[in-house]
């Protein structure tokens, strides 16, 4: 009764978990997008330290809220029409926008020369993350070690940092 006193039905509260985790992970895309220049996308220093910057931002917002990347992955697995809802009012805007600033940044650069397809580079690093987020790391050993000690976050920012650098053409270092 009190959630739906507060937020009104399922959906409803559903949508607004959406609405709150994408706001911030919207934030943090933003400041990216909005950090990068012409010069930096051409500078490999500068675009390992937005790349960075960007990715610690990230992994340090799905391991506080981790149900953010277990709903997403539910979502993708639903694919219904509350899921293609949230696709269209949160995901594809943002994906759009830095979508469309690495494209015209890159544009003839030798990073284009590659595979480059921003559809599986996004793809990729959302299922890496979420995946990460919501299971751990396989380990030969113990199955699997949960991202969630300091050492395994700060693997998984390593780990994601190196597939956006190797994507993007340039080394890590």
């Amino acid at each position: 009764a009190t959630i739906h006193y507060h937020v009104g039905t399922k959906e409803e509260l559903y949508m607004e978990v959406f609405r709150r985790g994408y706001a911030r992970e919207i934030l943090i895309t933003k400041q990216f997008v909005d950090n990068l220049t012409a010069e930096s996308l051409t500078n490999p220093d500068q675009l390992r330290a937005a790349v960075r910057e960007f990715v610690g931002a990230v992994v340090d917002l799905n391991v506080e809220d981790p149900n953010l990347a277990k709903l997403s992955i539910r979502r993708q697995f639903a694919q219904d029409e509350q899921s293609r809802q949230i696709d269209e009012m949160f995901s594809l805007p943002m994906y759009k926008e830095i979508g469309d600033y690495l494209a015209a940044g890159i544009g003839d650069s030798p990073i284009s020369e590659g595979v480059f397809d921003l559809r599986f580079f996004f793809t990729g690093f959302i299922w890496t993350l979420n995946g990460l987020i919501t299971s751990g790391v396989i380990d030969f050993e113990k199955l699997r070690v949960p991202v969630e000690s300091p050492e395994m976050i700060e693997k998984t920012k390593e780990f994601l940092y190196r597939y956006c650098c190797v994507f993007l053409g340039i080394s890590a270092s």
